[in-house]
């Protein structure tokens, strides 16, 4: 889940930097897809006070955002959720709105894993206003079928069917073949 979200962000997060900001997020997230976070927090705390100390605000987002992903598999959904607030917060300021939905979301699923759905339902909800806002019917459609599962877990089964049923509505001619 996490690396296709990382690998398939715009093209201008992945792109090197004079100061490699992004290509340390990259690389960080490397070693914590193979498991081996420790040599991913060893990169990560240097690249965060690099990207600070020259006021890269989209890195640090981005190194935030690593420090996220690399404790939840450290199983820290706590320090997690912190980091990507935090990420959430760059990313608003900046108005980077696709990167608002991936901090959204992956907050979103972490209160879900945790079992506090009514927080998980904020976050999807907010995620889903974006993607509309940006008619961005891949997003529409990935984040509807996580919004129908919460209510199923909540029992609400009428909302989750309607949710399901909007979701299927949705143009898959619309979408590239990736995206399907």
């Amino acid at each position: 889940r996490d690396l296709h979200s990382f690998t398939t962000r715009r093209s201008s997060d992945l792109e090197l930097d004079d100061n490699l900001i992004r290509a340390k997020a990259f690389f960080a997230h490397t070693y914590t897809e193979m498991g081996d976070n420790d040599n991913a927090i060893d990169i990560l705390i240097p690249a965060l006070k690099q990207a600070q100390k020259l006021g890269d605000k989209e890195g640090e987002a981005a190194i935030l955002s690593s420090f996220g992903t690399t404790y939840t598999n450290k199983g820290n959904l706590d320090l997690m959720i912190s980091y990507h607030e935090k990420a959430l917060e760059i990313y608003n300021e900046t108005g980077n709105e696709e990167q608002s939905i991936a901090s959204l979301f992956t907050i979103g699923y972490s209160y879900k894993d945790k079992g506090d759905l009514d927080k998980a339902l904020g976050y999807y909800e907010r995620t889903i206003v974006i993607a509309e806002k940006l008619d961005n019917k891949r997003f529409i459609k990935n984040f509807l079928i996580t919004l129908a599962e919460v209510y199923k877990l909540k029992g609400d089964i009428d909302t989750a069917l309607k949710l399901f049923k909007r979701r299927e509505a949705i143009n898959v001619t619309e979408l590239t073949k990736h995206d399907t």
